[in-house]
């Protein structure tokens, strides 16, 4: 086996295996983060839902308004009836809480099995780069191996039979 095979090997596992990895990483990271913001607007109707019986039933927060500028801003609406809600890329839709906190919990359940299928792919990924990196290692063994063999069987052409006492 040569260096320049053993150099192709370890150029696919950083080249092709890492990245994938660090792709896979990331999609379950963003999964994370959404699915936490999908358990804090469940936590957020839950309150707003108790919240509803209180004369203290305005909702006080920090609203983004873009380029990460946040003003201070509370409900008009007492108690809170509807809420927009993130559906899908860019979607928004306005909802009762009870149907609001349904599509929350659905797309937990969704984002989960997503996490799943990701984590299965990332465990692979792992495996493939574990099972690489032994194959690598083999591989150098064997080079060296072989090396040591070429050199020993050329290092008995240079002594004289007669000579050997």
């Amino acid at each position: 086996m040569s260096s320049n095979q053993i150099e192709k090997y370890e150029s696919f596992i950083q080249d092709t295996l890492r990245p994938r990895l660090e792709e896979l990483l990331e999609k379950r990271s963003a999964l994370v983060d959404e699915i936490d913001e999908y358990e804090k607007t469940a936590a957020f109707i839950t309150v707003q839902t108790n919240k509803s019986n209180s004369k203290d039933a305005h909702y006080y927060d920090h609203v983004r308004i873009g380029s990460d500028i946040s003003v201070q801003a509370r409900s008009l609406e007492n108690p809170i009836k509807n809420i927009w809600i993130h559906i899908s890329e860019g979607v928004f839709v306005e909802q009762s809480l009870s149907d609001a906190k349904e599509i929350c919990d659905k797309r937990q359940v969704i984002l989960n099995g997503k996490t799943e299928l990701i984590d299965d792919d990332i465990s692979n990924v792992v495996n493939d780069i574990e099972e690489s990196l032994l194959v690598v290692e083999e591989l150098k063994k064997i080079a060296a191996i072989s090396w040591n063999t070429l050199l020993w069987e050329n290092s008995y052409s240079f002594i004289d039979s007669d000579n050997i006492v």
